[in-house]
């Protein structure tokens, strides 16, 4: 709309702080003390020695600072830098306003995209699915493994190794994704999917190859559900690292090359979650390590002797295992005397099972537990094994003894002494 009067101007005219001059080209730009940026160099009226600098030419802006084209000197004077009003707003088009051909070829591109998201949210069916264009190209540093494995990489749709977003969720509703490699390009890098960047586990299911990379009608397919892992690797089945992964939302978790399938519904209040062994998960109830039965036998009668091989000493019990399973967790408690200095005495545990053979828990030699004789020696004595019969027959559990020489003696103060067993199931 045509006006009478001066132009429109938007800002303020601004007289920036003097500088003084030094040997550089560089100096920082302020007003009122604090750092000022120009909107561009062209607002910017300096006048150097008298003479009005053409701006590009005698000098530019970086961010708050004015270069000169070449050093100044400390005799040099800046007169002063004048910059105009700010470059005037255009306002907020209209909608529906702007055309593609106004729009400036660089500002959308596919790698802008792809920095936000590269996904394609359309459904794609077995007769029309989603289709990626791919290339191979020469490796460059927007490539996650530049520098890493084949020289080549893949180019998806235009864009260097893009992270793709698959979508499907529902297993009688299947995406269907396809990798077009009918480019010349393609020949000899065959797409297909991994658990692992470094090709370590070949993903199959419901992925199928057509014809031959580089020729027309070349491409790999892969059928998307609720159980596609989470996490697989686009890569070439001929070179390494030229691709990078996909993500999706799903029941299935790629841990490191490991599948672990979660379940669909939940469990009961106080279940946990437990493998079948073969990355299936599932809920049950808590069981394992739990105390099923608790056993304990006394004895207050001593127990002495120069007995140099492991010898019976009356404090023992008996268990009935419930299950092969479970294992027997064994603890032992009593008083241990030598009389004799730099003897030792020794203490185990033998297992007696009912109608079976009978076997030392310890070491053959120095049992589980040890005391040395220093003229006369007393002291507590406590003994724990965890032992895995592997029987449902009563198991009798021995606390036995030895000494080191014939010179040394090993005996029990007549004092209560205890022996308790646990079985924890498995």
């Amino acid at each position: 709309m045509p006006y009478i009067g001066r132009g429109i101007v938007s800002g303020n005219f601004t007289k920036l702080d003097s500088i003084t001059t030094s040997a550089t080209a560089t100096y920082a730009l302020t007003n009122g003390g604090a750092a000022f940026t120009p909107q561009s160099v062209n607002q910017m009226i300096v006048s150097l020695n008298g003479v009005i600098q053409a701006p590009t030419d005698a000098f530019t802006i970086s961010g708050s600072n004015i270069v000169f084209d070449s050093a100044l000197t400390s005799s040099d004077v800046i007169d002063f830098i004048l910059v105009l009003g700010d470059v005037n707003d255009i306002g907020v088009p209209s909608d529906d306003s702007i055309s593609a051909v106004k729009l400036k070829s660089s500002s959308v591109t596919n790698k802008k995209l792809a920095d936000q998201s590269f996904e394609k949210g359309a459904y794609g069916s077995s007769s029309n699915p989603i289709t990626y264009t791919v290339k191979v190209i020469s490796k460059t540093a927007a490539h996650p493994y530049y520098g890493t494995g084949s020289s080549q990489g893949y180019e998806i749709d235009g864009v260097e190794a893009p992270v793709l977003k698959l979508n499907g969720s529902d297993a009688g509703k299947k995406y269907y994704y396809k990798f077009d490699q009918s480019d010349s390009s393609n020949s000899g890098h065959p797409l297909l999917f991994y658990l692992k960047a470094d090709k370590t586990g070949a993903y199959t299911t419901n992925v199928t190859a057509t014809g031959t990379p580089g020729n027309a009608g070349a491409f790999t397919t892969i059928q998307v559900d609720e159980y596609t892992p989470n996490i697989l690797y686009y890569q070439c089945s001929s070179h390494a690292h030229m691709g990078n992964h996909v993500n999706h939302i799903s029941n299935q978790v790629n841990t490191s090359g490991t599948l672990l399938k979660l379940p669909t519904a939940d469990g009961s209040s106080g279940q946990f979650i437990k493998t079948d062994g073969s990355g299936v998960l599932s809920f049950a109830a808590a069981g394992g390590g739990k105390v099923l039965q608790a056993v304990t036998g006394t004895s207050s009668t001593a127990s002495q002797g120069t007995e140099t091989s492991f010898t019976d000493t009356g404090l023992n019990v008996t268990i009935t295992p419930s299950a092969t399973s479970s294992k027997i967790l064994v603890m032992a408690h009593t008083t241990g005397l030598i009389d004799t200095n730099d003897s030792f005495v020794y203490f185990t545990i033998e297992r007696q099972i009912s109608g079976g053979s009978d076997t030392n828990i310890g070491d053959s030699s120095i049992g589980l537990s040890h005391m040395r004789g220093d003229t006369v020696n007393i002291s507590n004595v406590m003994v724990h094994a965890l032992d895995s019969p592997s029987t449902t027959s009563a198991i009798t559990y021995e606390f036995q003894r030895r000494v080191s020489a014939d010179s040394g003696a090993a005996m029990y103060q007549n004092v209560k002494s205890n022996i308790t067993v646990l079985e924890i199931g498995a």
